[in-house]
């Protein structure tokens, strides 16, 4: 079990199935191959962790890991996509849980941080949503960086290879003339085969490798994303993936361990939310990253908010506050991206409060969210991104104040009649409303 310690400085005391109820399986984390071996992060996080930790590294390890997760769905809510994602995330993940030889501390890290959080997101089903999602973008992105003697490795332990074994040489040779299609469509695409050519020296190299290329037979429903895309063959309801598309088939497994564990987990929080000790933890890092970030949330105005009013408060803001010029606003669901000097940026506009400079060319940006009422600072600078750290502000009392560096949590006003207020005065008047009836937004205040 994970064993949980009130300070650094004293012995750990048990904390009840903590993490036994998380998994699926039972099994002990020393029983792991991760002392040696292979030097990567893959694993399926299976086996329940028994390693003992104090309470500030429980909170540490979390928020390193919702780090890496928060800026896989930001990146992607930006509409990043191919290498220069990879990039990003790979750059995010080194510096969060770097990997050194023969480092057993690093590996349990990432494992217990999985953990940390599997036990913060499986409390609703859209926590569990937006945890799934980026935990198997993560999976992608450090299998397709790892080494491949790490990969073949991580298959055996995992047994993929006995639950997909390869097909035959005689079924391979039946199927050849649909399964040489694909063989020399992968190889093209994957930059190491070059541009098919119809040379008789290439035909017959392709030929070659063909009889050494390995193809699995699995149920077509396992591996969706490849039969949309075309990438495999079909018959009698199986699809044969080749060796170089085996990804798709461990990220299925990966999916649907995850998703059984997070489910199971969700019928056993009564066993870990009693400990007065890691609930608010828990409870913390369950609610920054699904607030800020989530581009699973497809709700475009769930709370029916004045939008136009909430975007001018903060654009007024940024104009006769922050003295930034030209801003200019791009939607996306249920948030609104906003850039400053569109057209001549002045050095306000270069001004970067994460630096603490201005930038010769790079400009600042920023990310309204429609359901917290917040503004999220950001810069288009390489080196402040990998920061990961944003300036941020909210509309309270109809108003645009700064918050700081750390999101702030939203709390909606009471506009009950029956509904009491905060501060000294219990008869005070209620927030103004705006034209679309929003507590505490209006046009004409600002800070």
């Amino acid at each position: 079990m994970l064993a949980v310690g009130r300070k650094k400085s004293r012995a750990p005391s048990s904390l009840s199935s903590s993490s036994s109820m998380l998994s699926n399986k039972n099994g002990c984390f020393d029983d792991l191959k991760i002392k040696g071996g292979r030097e990567s992060h893959l694993s399926f996080y299976d086996v329940p962790p028994t390693s003992q930790v104090d309470l500030e590294a429980f909170e540490t390890h979390g928020i390193a890991r919702l780090q890496v997760l928060r800026r896989i769905d930001v990146l992607r809510a930006r509409g990043m996509t191919g290498d220069k994602l990879a990039k990003e995330i790979i750059k995010a993940d080194s510096q969060h849980f770097p990997l050194r030889p023969q480092n057993y501390e690093d590996k349990n890290k990432d494992y217990l941080s999985h953990y940390i959080l599997r036990m913060a997101y499986c409390k609703t089903e859209e926590l569990r949503r937006w945890f799934l999602l980026n935990e198997c973008f993560l999976f992608k992105i450090r299998y397709n960086n790892a080494k491949p003697s790490d990969v073949d490795d991580f298959l055996k332990e995992q047994n993929v290879l006995m639950r997909c074994p390869p097909i035959t040489d005689d079924e391979k040779m039946r199927l050849k003339p649909k399964l040489i299609g694909l063989f020399v469509a992968s190889s093209s695409g994957s930059g190491s085969g070059g541009t098919a050519t119809s040379s008789s020296g290439s035909s017959t190299m392709q030929q070659q490798n063909y009889y050494s290329m390995e193809f699995y037979k699995v149920p077509f429903t396992d591996v969706l994303p490849l039969v949309s895309k075309r990438e495999v063959y079909m018959e009698a309801g199986f699809a044969y993936v080749s060796r170089t598309k085996i990804l798709s088939i461990v990220e299925g497994m990966f999916r649907a361990s995850l998703s059984k564990s997070l489910t199971q987990a969700y019928h056993m929080m009564y066993k870990w939310q009693i400990d007065t000790r890691i609930v608010s933890t828990i409870n913390r890092l369950s609610k920054v990253a699904f607030r800020y970030g989530d581009s699973s949330n497809k709700s475009s105005n769930p709370n029916n908010v004045d939008t136009a009013a909430i975007i001018q408060i903060f654009t007024d803001y940024l104009t006769t506050v922050l003295g930034h010029s030209d801003p200019k606003t791009k939607p996306s669901f249920d948030k609104m991206y906003v850039s400053v000097g569109t057209r001549r940026p002045n050095a306000q506009d270069r001004m970067c409060p994460i630096a603490n400079r201005a930038h010769k060319s790079n400009t600042q940006k920023y990310t309204i969210y429609f359901d917290t009422l917040v503004m999220e600072q950001g810069c288009w600078d390489g080196v402040c991104q990998a920061t990961n750290r944003h300036v941020y502000y909210q509309i309270r009392d109809g108003r645009c104040v700064r918050v700081g560096w750390k999101p702030p949590i939203y709390s909606p006003p009471n506009t009950g009649s029956n509904s009491t207020t905060s501060g000294k005065s219990r008869n005070a008047a209620p927030p103004p409303q705006s034209s679309g009836g929003v507590p505490g937004v209006t046009k004409n205040k600002l800070n």
